[in-house]
């Protein structure tokens, strides 16, 4: 079951929206749910798209986690002329939000292109000061491979580095890596070092980079012997 906590994607347009929607993998827009299946937990979280920031006020402050503003060439004006004065009002107004990950993704526009550029810069310096993360669309270098930092690859990074409410571990998330010497306390250390090694990979995810965030979840596999446990099934498997 989906938890009660989810993700708002806004924009001009439901195309716009359900454009980038439909590249992320596991999101059933039809059914209001983005199903996160990783290594480490799964999880089930309501998506809702609006176009409309008015009726967001209440979800905002209390039933969303992540804020997703799309953007394109033929939307710009949405930024700063809609978006940017309802959020900051609604700061300002109120003493919190519940959102923990705020995204501008900027579909179909990359600092590699010229006439793009000036304004993702404004936005990008509008984005620091309000604490978003912007993402430009993929950008591919000379041999034609993908930035991983930008695009639809990182947007999902950002979506999944978070521990949402009614993840479900994996079984090896539970002390199953050790049978023999696991224990009631060991599960629940276990689950606390990877909750605030996911709360960490939040707190950087704006600014780090993908080798960083990668080294961070490296992290969390030594501390649960998660290689070991791969060795293990794949020696099984011979």
């Amino acid at each position: 079951m989906p938890s009660d906590r989810g993700i708002a994607f806004l924009g001009t347009s439901d195309d716009i929206l359900k454009s980038v929607a439909e590249e992320l993998s596991n999101l059933q827009p039809t059914h209001g749910v983005y199903c996160i299946d990783n290594k480490y937990y799964s999880a089930s979280v309501p998506i809702r798209f609006d176009s409309d920031v008015e009726v967001l006020v209440e979800e905002v402050l209390q039933g969303v986690e992540a804020l997703v503003v799309v953007i394109d060439a033929g939307s710009k004006d949405y930024l700063f002329d809609r978006f940017a004065p309802w959020w900051e009002d609604t700061l300002n107004s109120y003493q919190g939000t519940s959102v923990e990950i705020s995204l501008v993704f900027c579909r179909g526009m990359n600092m590699g292109q010229e006439e793009h550029a000036p304004f993702l810069v404004q936005a990008r310096d509008w984005c620091v000061d309000q604490g978003f993360e912007l993402i430009e669309e993929q950008r591919y270098d000379e041999q034609g491979i993908a930035d991983c930092e930008t695009g639809v690859v990182r947007l999902e990074d950002a979506l999944q580095a978070h521990m949402w409410p009614g993840a479900v571990m994996k079984s090896h998330m539970h002390g199953e890596v050790n049978p023999s010497g696991s224990s009631d306390t060991d599960d629940e250390d276990d689950r606390l070092v990877m909750e605030a090694i996911f709360r960490r990979l939040a707190d950087v995810s704006k600014n780090a980079s993908r080798e960083d965030m990668l080294q961070i979840m490296d992290d969390l596999i030594d501390h649960l012997n998660l290689d070991d446990e791969d060795e293990q099934q794949e020696s099984e498997g011979r």
